[in-house]
């Protein structure tokens, strides 16, 4: 695990990244944006926290480390994502009608996002030097535990229940997974303080050695957890919690602010009273299930799945009426409905298999985005902070789009540019495959990226760019990755 962070000079330490939790694909900042200008693009602007949270991201995703090529080349990768965006935008791309569902629903995001921030994080207290003591004293040490696995809270209280009347942990164990005899029924064996789930760890660690837990709610499932044995790590100095201090309190300040944001989602969602309508969304599941079907018969291959889940939400769009009500609910003293054209504006952002196979859980996910959208906009949270993330958002879809259509259709490129990519390349060096030979796949596979060159080099060529080296500087001096600590 990677926790990517960074200290301002003179500043403390920050998270990036945005509302991952709660909105999907965006996670809560521990201050509000920045805007300060990193770089000019032309008339557009590449600010210095949109450069911080996608290195960072970047920086994660690739397992990569930090050096200066990589943060150079990560700027030089959104200077060029802004010249495309403008270049889609003068060629009329921003006009299609999926780029402005895309539009509308960032613009919903960015305005939960905002209120999540205002609503939950600025409240949240810094932890105390006796919450990062007891947290470095639980990562030093082990507990090894039991779990009962379960799909619903429902079933879960069931179990629960058998055990407070007296019901052996180990037979309950033996038959819920239908393992009658096995001694071994349930065991996971020694677990770390930040190596699983954050509601499952947090659970194990706070039972004394031999009791279970009451059901807790993971990202899997529900479980109930039994402490077999606790593992004290005796060696506790004050120089090692010193050492380590930063970055267990990092781990510990993401750990709760999860917790307590799952807790904050939780309550707001059931002071709305929701009213779930079961037959209009069991026909969405049926429907769901068999346009997978039809699209993509074969939902293993894991290169498919997206192009299925586009071509299931085309066609929900097509077949399924948008006034649909999936659920009705009470927002600010006002019932309102949650539509089947609501869902479905929000079905992208969702994971797909979820959709699939927990359509009731999927529907309220979207619920839940689609009303902290509205809380926003009656407080009128619709400030500068939405509009950069929007403009982020849109300029990573305007630039991905005019991408995708160079790979489509590149257009005329000379001979002589695919030798030369074909060389940089070490096409001809290369025996994995007896196609690399080709001339006509080779043509193929670089022609877009040779014409994406020739379109970013033109655009540089008529677009002045600045960048402002001090806080670029500044930020290289700034970033630190705080490794894993296990």
């Amino acid at each position: 695990m990677l926790v990517a962070a960074f200290r301002r000079p003179g500043g403390r330490l920050i998270r990036v990244g945005l509302l991952v939790a709660v909105l999907g694909g965006c996670g809560p900042a521990d201050e509000p944006l920045s805007v300060r200008p990193l770089a000019e693009v032309g008339t557009e602007r590449i600010s210095d926290s949109w450069f911080e949270r996608t290195y960072v991201d970047f920086l994660i995703r690739t397992g990569q480390n930090d050096t200066e090529s990589n943060r150079r080349g990560h700027l030089e990768n959104l200077i060029d994502v802004v010249l495309l965006a403008g270049e889609a935008e003068r060629q009329g791309v921003a006009e299609d009608s999926a780029f402005q569902v895309f539009r509308e629903r960032e613009r919903k995001k960015a305005l939960g996002t905002v209120f999540f921030h205002e609503a939950l994080l600025e409240t949240l207290p810094p932890p105390t030097d006796a919450e990062v003591r007891q947290a470095f004293a639980r990562w030093k040490a082990k507990v090894v535990v039991s779990h009962l696995f379960y799909r619903s809270e429902a079933e879960a209280l069931e179990s629960y229940n058998r055990l407070r009347a007296g019901k052996d942990f180990l037979r309950e164990a033996q038959d819920l997974y239908g393992v009658p005899g096995d001694s071994s029924a349930g065991n996971l064996g020694p677990i770390g303080y930040f190596e699983t789930d954050d509601a499952f760890a947090e659970a194990a660690f706070s039972l004394e050695e031999g009791a279970f837990s009451a059901p807790v709610e993971s990202r899997m499932g529900w479980h109930i957890i039994k402490s077999e044995r606790i593992i004290v790590n005796p060696l506790l100095t004050e120089s090692e919690y010193q050492t380590k201090r930063e970055g267990i309190e990092s781990q510990f300040r993401l750990r709760r602010r999860k917790l307590e944001g799952d807790a904050f989602v939780r309550q707001f969602m059931d002071g709305l009273e929701v009213q779930a309508n079961g037959p209009a969304i069991g026909g969405l599941a049926a429907l769901i299930d068999d346009l997978t079907l039809e699209v993509n018969p074969q939902p293993e291959i894991a290169s498919a799945d997206e192009m299925a889940k586009r071509l299931v939400i085309d066609s929900l769009r097509s077949v399924m009426s948008p006034q649909t009500v999936l659920a009705t609910y009470t927002l600010n003293g006002r019932e309102r409905s949650f539509t089947a054209g609501d869902y479905v504006l929000w079905m992208e952002d969702l994971p797909f298999e979820e959709a699939r196979l927990r359509t009731v859980r999927s529907v309220g996910r979207a619920l839940r985005n689609e009303v902290f959208a509205l809380e926003a906009e009656r407080r009128g949270l619709e400030n500068e902070a939405a509009d950069e993330l929007v403009w982020e958002t849109t300029r990573l879809r305007l630039a991905g789009m005019i991408r995708n259509e160079l790979r489509v259709n590149p257009g005329f490129v000379p001979d002589s540019l695919i030798a030369q990519a074909a060389i940089r390349a070490g096409w001809f060096d290369r025996s994995v495959r007896a196609a690399d030979g080709d001339t006509t796949g080779m043509k193929a596979a670089l022609a877009p990226i040779v014409a994406e060159f020739q379109l970013i080099a033109s655009l540089r060529a008529r677009t002045p760019v600045a960048i402002d080296s001090v806080l670029f500087r500044a930020l290289e001096e700034g970033l630190t990755v705080v490794p894993d600590l296990r």
